[in-house]
């Protein structure tokens, strides 16, 4: 199981995703607070037991099993996207009086 992504290496070459960018995809996610929640356990490769620890009955239908492993694999927490924001200046905010 590697990374899938496209990155584009400190020299400018994009590498695809089955050339030597091939790591494990991240098992930790930052929140919006700063603190690490891991996304998924590292040794979950078969969904099956986890899926049978979780309902009570199997899943029969494939589109509902297609949902239940789409919902496992994307995490639900969205990455910080304003890392590179300037904080807002106090001075900016006064009155105009």
């Amino acid at each position: 199981m590697g990374c899938r992504a496209r990155v584009r290496l400190m020299s400018g070459k994009l590498v695809a995703s089955a050339d030597e960018h091939n790591h494990a995809p991240p098992s930790h996610a930052r929140c919006g607070n700063g603190a690490f929640v891991q996304l998924r356990p590292r040794g979950l490769s078969n969904f099956s037991g986890l899926a049978s620890a979780i309902l009570p009955s199997p899943i029969t239908s494939p589109t509902v099993a297609a949902l239940a492993l789409h919902a496992l694999n994307f995490p639900r927490i969205l990455p910080k996207t304003d890392l590179w924001l300037r904080p807002p200046n106090p001075e900016e905010k006064k009155d105009p009086k």
